[in-house]
């Protein structure tokens, strides 16, 4: 990605006319987009016949470009637009959507954020009915509730789903993504 021209003290270099960061030609490396840690932990509970058993996992390291929230800030839709925000557009009588249009395209490091997290991935909520209901003709029936892709938990992504990827093209980078879908259902296992 390319960086901003900064000064020999490594500060961005800030266009006076403008007040929005001068375009640079030397490109940096700001991380890869494949996360090198992965973990989960999972537990089931059994009492009677009511079983529950929940999934959380993480990954971590990864970084990710957010096309979604470039665009917010370049539309004036994002919180860093507000007044008080970290930039504030220039003295040259540019219009707003001008100078964050500018300063977005000239600092893209910006939108770079750690696409680490952890998701409650799963909850499973299960009744097993007693056999001799069934006058044991039926070896076993489970009914249960199940949710996937319940929350997450932590986050380090303003706005978007650190798991978004821009099709199916590079890991790292996200571009108006829809988020995965949170799904409710119910399971009924019948053992003959």
């Amino acid at each position: 990605m390319a960086d901003p021209q900064r000064d020999n003290k490594g500060n961005i270099v800030i266009d006076p006319a403008t007040s929005a960061p001068i375009a640079g030609t030397d490109y940096v490396n700001v991380g890869s987009g494949i996360d090198p840690w992965s973990t989960g932990i999972t537990s089931e509970l059994k009492y009677k016949h009511f079983n529950f058993s929940f999934l959380i996992d993480g990954k971590f390291g990864a970084k990710i470009f957010s096309g979604t929230n470039w665009y917010g800030y370049q539309y004036g839709l994002s919180k860093l637009t507000l007044p008080g925000g970290d930039l504030r557009y220039g003295t040259n009588q540019l219009y707003p959507q001008e100078y964050y249009a500018l300063a977005g395209n000239n600092n893209p490091a910006i939108f770079i954020y750690d696409a680490s997290f952890i998701k409650l991935r799963q909850i499973i909520f299960g009744y097993t009915f007693p056999v001799n209901m069934f006058n044991n003709k039926i070896q076993g029936i489970t009914l249960s509730f199940v949710a996937r892709n319940v929350f997450t938990i932590k986050k380090h992504v303003p706005g978007i789903d650190p798991e978004s990827n821009y099709s199916n093209g590079p890991q790292g980078i996200e571009q108006a993504q829809v988020p995965y879908t949170r799904t409710f259902g119910l399971n009924l296992n019948v053992k003959f």
